[in-house]
């Protein structure tokens, strides 16, 4: 049996009449799937996973990074919350098994979908610098004397891939200033291109061609590679700066 239907049968069994379905989500088991990508579900539930419950899922999570593979997470959601915020799921999600709930998930208003958008990019924000409240005049780097400016997690054997993350802001600003929606991360650069300019798309070609696609977030070894890196994060806090400004 592939990886999938190995967590499919497993998930069928921890939750009994509580599973609903299982999705793929990202770049697994297609033509983008790099080395070390994850694999990532989301398992669709009928209520809030709470107590022993979650307990006994992330358990059976464990289980399954030690036998099949370590890249495995799978993120549980109930059926309800997902009908009201489930856009992406119901954009990129691939079903593994059980009931395929995408044709219910509704399309929320422009307004909620440019809300959500603008707090998901700044929660990023935050986290990568580490503060509660972040502005564009007073943006720095997270640390400047780090050699890639502290964008990496040191502790992550994907150290760079938090970087990816920033990518999120100009996906809130097509939405928000362009109306123009990304349903696919990698057409991203095109994107920003197409409709705000030239000027930041050397950074964004740079988190999916370097960091991603080179370099597969890990922190290199070379020196050409390792200078090509710090590149990206030395550009990112302009990226960050311009396009909280217009958020």
């Amino acid at each position: 049996m592939s990886v999938d239907e190995d967590v499919l049968d497993a998930m069928r069994e921890c939750l009994g009449p509580e599973f609903v379905a299982l999705y793929l989500v990202g770049s697994h088991d297609t033509p983008r799937q790099i080395p070390g990508s994850d694999i990532d579900f989301v398992l669709v539930t009928r209520g809030e996973l709470e107590g022993a419950e979650l307990r006994r899922l992330l358990h059976v999570r464990d289980g399954l990074r030690e036998t099949l593979d370590p890249e495995i997470d799978i993120l549980p959601r109930s059926l309800g919350r997902l009908v009201s915020r489930g856009l992406g799921l119901k954009r990129e999600g691939r079903l593994v098994g059980g009931q395929d709930i995408r044709d219910q998930i509704r399309l929320p208003p422009k307004h909620e979908r440019d809300e959500w958008l603008t707090s998901v990019a700044m929660n990023f924000v935050s986290e990568l610098h580490r503060a509660d409240v972040v502005r564009a005049d007073s943006l720095t780097y997270p640390d400047s004397d780090d050699y890639y400016f502290g964008y990496p997690d040191y502790e992550s054997p994907k150290a760079l891939s938090r970087l990816m993350s920033l990518s999120f802001l100009a996906t809130a600003w097509l939405s928000k200033c362009h109306n123009v929606t990304v349903t696919d991360k990698h057409t991203l650069p095109d994107l920003y291109e197409s409709h705000i300019g030239a000027e930041r798309v050397p950074f964004l070609r740079g988190l999916f061609e370097i960091i991603r696609g080179e370099l597969g977030y890990q922190l290199p070894d070379g020196q050409a590679q390792r200078e090509r890196a710090r590149g990206v994060c030395r550009s990112a806090l302009e990226f960050e700066r311009q396009m909280m400004e217009k958020l």
